[in-house]
């Protein structure tokens, strides 16, 4: 059984769009039931950037575990965009490396610090304490990376040992966009390109978005992604390709779209149950 849970909006006309620079609610409320697990936020302010993450073993709020300060220098991380923070723990390492974390996030508009791309940084003790291990970006002539999304194999897939982290994210260029998945045999500190999920037109009504990766029992690899390939028929959809080596996908197969064109059901979050 899969769960999957995305954010659904609807299409607004661009002269009604707009962004607000309030900041977030100083408390942030968690589900009443205990759950064992790790959430992540990228936080900005006063022109640093930082990685904090939360406890959410706690009933009612989150409890802050500790922050992590990312910012090289005195860079103004609020004008180049750090977000979209993901964050995992190994569990199937060969190398000794179970219970290390790995954390990486979105630089928009790269090249003011680093090139275009994701930093990848370790923690061997818990999150005491995180040091940079490996920056990821595409080899081809994109202009930028979005959605970076990490994922440790829990079993071999193809010729890639259980262990193997994978990073999946979205590269985007003036005409086209794509999911692009990389692999790392050394704990994160070097990725390179594995294949190409998908491609999509270009940002602004045609690209893909998003990846979500999962592994099921079978084996097979599932990459869902937000989709705007159709819009047409739909301003944004969910789709996912499978595959059983990381090499080759197969073609894209719809998981929601709404017959109201304007819905966009936002991003892919999927759990397997048993």
């Amino acid at each position: 059984c899969m769960l999957l849970a995305a954010a659904c909006g609807t299409e607004e006309p661009a002269e009604s769009a707009g962004v607000s620079d309030a900041p977030p609610p100083a408390s942030v409320a968690a589900d009443k039931t205990t759950a064992s697990a790790a959430a992540s936020s990228a936080t900005t302010a006063n022109s640093t950037a930082a990685t904090t993450v939360y406890d959410v073993n706690v009933p009612v709020r989150l409890k802050r575990l500790f922050t992590a300060d990312i910012s090289p220098g005195n860079a103004d991380y609020w004008e180049s965009g750090v977000e979209y923070t993901r964050i995992i723990e190994l569990n199937h390492s060969s190398a000794g490396e179970n219970g290390t974390l790995l954390v990486t996030f979105e630089e928009l508009n790269g090249g003011i610090v680093d090139p275009t791309g994701f930093p990848v940084y370790v923690s061997r003790d818990k999150g005491a304490n995180w040091e940079r291990c490996g920056f990821v970006t595409d080899p081809g002539t994109m202009s930028a990376q979005w959605n970076p999304q990490l994922f440790e194999l829990p079993c071999p897939l193809g010729d890639l040992p259980a262990g193997t982290v994978l990073l999946a994210g979205a590269s985007l260029g003036s005409s086209r966009t794509a999911i692009v998945l990389y692999q790392s045999q050394d704990t994160g500190s070097t990725f390179t390109k594995l294949s190409t999920v998908a491609v999509g037109g270009p940002t602004g009504g045609k690209g893909i978005y998003e990846p979500f990766l999962v592994m099921l029992h079978d084996g097979t690899l599932v990459c869902h992604y937000s989709d705007e390939t159709d819009s047409a028929a739909h301003s944004q959809k969910l789709s996912y390709r499978t595959t059983r080596d990381g090499k080759t996908w197969s073609e894209p197969v719809e998981t929601v779209a709404s017959p109201r064109r304007t819905d966009r059901p936002g991003m892919s979050v999927v759990t397997q149950l048993g």
